[in-house]
């Protein structure tokens, strides 16, 4: 606890903890049974219920996050790599659209993108070179915790059902976003949407073997694989509803 307050750029080096170790298991097994929760209470409720826990959800990593923003600023801490530019942090923005909206816009770019980039961050994240007792570090292990459970409950319930079709949503989000995070990388020295390099310790950096140009394409290739994977079940499950019809 001596450091739960320190800022990551602050803190001495060998402060962090390993991936897959007792700690981090332990916050996968604390969040998968949050979002079990979450699901289970959000399924068993009337529609104005869903409405008001939706937008509740939504909020919280907006708050958050902007409360961690402000303390490192204050701390005079606040980096471009603080800069909501990853994949996660527009994720937040997704979630205020899609938690007040219902976007079904929103709710597939969450679905078919978000939502596997949270829980690959949770699985292999970035801030594990922070004490396990710092705020950062329970601040993103919450965030992305909470950004898994506002999308998995609605799909689960059936509220984001992104077909093929919808497909179309999450690329025309990348067309947007991805430029814009390289842009930021080639001015700011940063690594939003890890363009620039792949996530140490995670699966990206098996593609990275052959150079940067092999490395891009090779990403583009697994991210358009998942998102196909995403919305496959949502498009056999409505051709088997269209076949019982007929």
């Amino acid at each position: 606890m001596e450091y739960f307050f320190t800022p990551g750029p602050l803190l001495p080096p060998g402060l962090g903890w390993p991936l897959w170790g007792k700690a981090h298991l332990g916050w996968l097994a604390g969040l998968l049974g949050l979002a079990g929760l979450l699901c289970f209470v959000y399924r068993r409720l009337e529609a104005g219920g869903r409405r008001r826990m939706r937008r509740g959800l939504a909020l919280l990593p907006a708050a958050g996050e902007l409360v961690v923003k402000l303390w490192l600023a204050a701390q005079g801490c606040f980096t471009p790599w603080d800069l909501p530019f990853h994949l996660c942090g527009l994720a937040l923005f997704l979630c205020l659209w899609q938690g007040f909206t219902g976007s079904r816009r929103a709710g597939a770019v969450l679905w078919c993108l978000c939502l596997p980039g949270a829980v690959g961050a949770l699985l292999f994240p970035e801030w594990h070179w922070m004490p396990l007792w710092q705020l950062q570090t329970l601040h993103h292990f919450l965030y992305h915790g909470l950004v898994v459970s506002f999308i998995l409950m609605q799909g689960l319930a059936g509220e984001i059902r992104p077909r093929l079709r919808d497909l179309r949503f999450p690329l025309l989000f990348l067309a947007g976003a991805v430029p814009l995070a390289f842009l930021c990388n080639r001015l700011l020295g940063t690594n939003f949407f890890f363009l620039a390099l792949p996530s140490p310790g995670s699966p990206l950096e098996a593609l990275a073997v052959w150079g940067r140009g092999s490395y891009w394409l090779l990403y583009a290739l697994l991210a358009l694989l998942v998102m196909t994977a995403m919305a496959l079940p949502f498009e056999a499950a409505a051709r088997r509803e269209r076949q019982e019809g007929l």
